[in-house]
Order: structure tokens, then C-alpha cells, then sequence
């Protein structure tokens, strides 16, 4: 297996991103979706799903 596909193996989804966020005490200050590209050599079907997605956070 690629050693970069098999250290990246556990992926979490937004809402766990998010989820993690708000179990720590942190407050969701903001989310934003970039490059929803898909390439031609992703196999997995991911029209419309983001490649970035940064989240501001502040914690209480």
C-alpha cells in the first residue's frame, strides 16, 4: 500500500470535525467549503463534496 494512503486511512467526516470541536468546549465560529473539484483519477464518487474545509473555532 502508498505509505501517503495508508497514514491518511482515518478520515473524519465534517460533522465529526465539527462534533470534536464542540465536545472540547469550543464554539463554532465558522465553516467554509473549498474546491469541490473532483480529479479524474479519484475513483470514490465525490461531486460536490469538499476538498477544504476549515473551521474557525474560539473556545469558552
Amino acid at each position: 500500500m502508498n505509505p501517503y494512503h495508508q497514514a491518511n486511512r482515518a478520515r473524519w467526516t465534517g460533522s465529526e470535525l465539527i462534533q470534536a470541536l464542540l465536545h472540547a468546549g469550543g464554539r463554532l465560529i465558522e465553516a467554509a467549503e473549498f474546491r469541490t473539484n473532483v480529479m479524474d483519477w479519484e475513483g470514490a464518487p465525490l461531486k460536490g463534496l469538499p476538498e477544504w474545509l476549515p473551521l474557525v473555532g474560539r473556545k469558552e
